[in-house]
């Protein structure tokens, strides 16, 4: 076998097969993991460059016109953990994965840039309140085949009370360390990460799910427990937030710090909000 081959089967055992054939490989892998994260890091940063560099803003407005888009991603994933979409696309003989990982990112992107822009071009100065509901109205509407198959609505209210206290003692100590308000993107950020811990405890301690990133599985198997994973989104989430105020208090970086924080959310809200709805719905 030369290099090309072993490259192209290594790309299939550890890429594209997981993608094929769910039952048979963990959706996430060290190298795809590693992959994704890298490949996120730098869109992020291109992300952040192209909007600054054309005149778009981030601020509070922008921050929750875009969340909307970030549920809209983790909704339209259960929808084919339910079997209500299907999970592979086949175009003139070439099979597509458009609604899982790493494609429903890059989707729900282009369908949040494309609203964005459009808007912005009608609508300057409100665009960005437009856009949320916009967001809302999409979720609202993708949401509904959801709602028809509930199955475990006492998962959601578990997921729900252990998130709101751990974000009631986060923005606590934040508060502390920081002897100042914290303001409703702060709280937000919060409340986003403790999600995703809450959502993975109460899947893997009560209703026989299991982890399937690399990271929590790591995690669960060095503390012996799916609680750390709880704590510690808790405890990453505020050291977070408060080194980025330290590091970031000048005002010429407010639109940096307002966009990693968007950024911390989008990965906490994503897949938190995607296991609260699998639990919900039980697929």
């Amino acid at each position: 076998m030369n290099i090309i081959d072993a490259f192209s089967s290594w790309v299939n055992l550890y890429f594209f097969d997981p993608l094929r054939y769910p039952k048979s490989f963990a959706p996430y892998n060290i190298y795809n993991t590693a992959t994704f994260a890298i490949i996120g890091l730098v869109c992020a940063y291109l992300i952040y460059r192209y909007f600054t560099s054309n005149g778009i803003i981030f601020n509070e407005k922008l921050y929750w016109a875009v969340i909307p888009f970030v549920l809209l991603g983790s909704i339209v994933r259960v929808l084919v953990d339910a079997k209500i979409i299907p999970r592979m696309v086949i175009v003139f003989g070439w099979t597509f994965f458009p609604f899982v990982t790493p494609l429903i990112y890059i989707l729900i992107f282009l369908v949040m840039l494309l609203f964005l822009l459009t808007l912005r071009n009608f609508f300057a100065n409100k665009y960005c309140t437009i856009m949320m509901y916009s967001g809302l109205v999409l979720d609202a509407v993708f949401l509904i085949p959801l709602l028809l198959i509930i199955k475990n609505p006492i998962s959601t209210l578990y997921i729900l009370i252990m998130a709101i206290v751990a974000t009631a003692i986060g923005t606590f100590v934040l508060r502390l360390l920081r002897l100042r308000a914290t303001s409703r993107i702060e709280i937000f950020t919060i409340f986003a990460q403790c999600l995703d811990g809450s959502a993975t405890f109460v899947g893997v301690s009560l209703f026989g799910y299991f982890e399937q990133h690399v990271l929590g599985n790591a995690i669960f198997n060095f503390f012996g427990t799916p609680f750390a994973f709880y704590a510690l989104k808790a405890l990453f989430v505020v050291l977070a937030i408060k080194i980025a105020n330290d590091e970031l208090k000048d005002s010429k970086y407010t639109q940096l710090k307002i966009f990693i924080l968007l950024m911390i959310a989008t990965f906490g809200i994503g897949p938190g909000i995607r296991d609260m709805l699998r639990l919900l719905c039980g697929v």
